[in-house]
């Protein structure tokens, strides 16, 4: 109905979840409620659906893509055995690949890098795109001593880089990550990080794991003060989750709503969403029209029937390839009145 919608009005009740087909070069794969099962050479894995569409994108080969894809389940495996490493929120990474404009992301495996950065790779590899001289944030706890000394030459070459690591010297001691030409700018604690095996579930949990932060640069460049501090408000945050913005639709288009392509539905959509918690039932709605999502705040109450609860407002934005990306939107937005036809 939503990729070809009927010219008259209508009416469609799904009384259970579907499931969609999501294959891709040789390897099974299902989608359901956002999540999908893959069929891998190792046994069955679940992943987020939106990053199981983006790997289907950024793993441009597709001859290789089922041993590519089988080097990153084992390299993410590996990384989870690693209690020093930790997978950094959204915000921490968005904010930083904005201070220098970086693009290019070294420390973490193809199933936990965010889609807005084109280059991933660890040391001299590459999950996707190309190493190259722009800037760069570095994950340095995600790497082993051989990747560092692959990727140390790159960092005193440059002065656009960021490294993101846990305190490396003994006490409150000023341990730099690399020999000669870094400074610290930060030091500083707070949930900055997801839940050790996220990248299974659709869960968006943050943790600080007791552990601090240090936010290394190049001893030639210099941020503002501002980046400074928001870089430091984003480490110190204390929210229970991540807040992905997904502007990428790179990313958005794999998940339940962008795989039946509401975001290009040219008419009106009304949605809800029920769930319940210690303060009872809670009620919201969600209207799709124009290009925008509009929505209500949560309204807990105890009710005696399930209603919809949550509804979280986004703006979409038409970008210059002629799909929707998203955007910050507003709660309790309303949305301009429907004319008569």
């Amino acid at each position: 109905m939503i990729r070809q919608p009927p010219k008259a009005g209508a009416v469609r009740f799904h009384h259970e979840p579907e499931s969609i087909d999501t294959s891709h070069a040789g390897v099974t794969a299902n989608t359901f409620q956002g999540l999908t099962s893959i069929i891998a050479p190792r046994g069955p894995y679940q992943v987020e659906g939106a990053r199981w569409h983006l790997l289907t994108k950024v793993f441009s080969d597709e001859t290789s893509f089922e041993s590519d894809l089988h080097a990153e389940l084992l390299l993410q495996e590996r990384l989870d055995e690693n209690p020093q490493h930790r997978s950094f929120s959204w915000q921490v990474l968005r904010r930083a690949a904005d201070v220098f404009g970086a693009k290019t992301y070294i420390g973490e495996s193809g199933f936990t890098t965010r889609p807005f950065f084109l280059n991933s790779g660890r040391g001299e590899k590459q999950a996707w795109g190309t190493t190259d001289n722009s800037p760069v944030i570095v994950n340095w706890n995600g790497l082993d001593a051989r990747e560092q000394a692959e990727i140390t030459p790159l960092l005193t070459s440059l002065d656009d880089w960021i490294i993101l690591t846990h305190p490396l010297g003994p006490g409150k001691a000023i341990t730099s990550p690399i020999l000669m030409g870094a400074k610290r700018i930060l030091r500083t604690k707070g949930k900055a990080s997801r839940e050790q095996g996220w990248w299974r579930t659709d869960h968006d949990k943050l943790a600080s794991y007791g552990m601090e932060t240090e936010v290394w640069i190049s001893q030639d460049s210099s941020i503002t003060r501002d980046d400074v501090l928001d870089l430091e408000d984003q480490l110190q945050a204390e929210s229970e989750k991540d807040l992905p913005d997904m502007r990428e639709s790179i990313y958005w288009a794999g998940t339940e709503s962008g795989l039946m392509e509401i975001y290009n539905f040219p008419r009106v959509i009304y949605a809800t969403d029920g769930s319940k918690s210690i303060k009872g039932m809670g009620a919201g709605v969600g209207i799709l029209r124009e290009g925008r999502i509009y929505g209500g705040m949560s309204s807990p109450r105890r009710l005696s029937h399930p209603r919809p609860t949550y509804c979280r407002a986004y703006r979409l934005q038409r970008p210059h390839d002629g799909g929707f990306e998203l955007g910050g939107g507003r709660q309790g937005s309303s949305p301009p009145p429907l004319s008569r036809r």
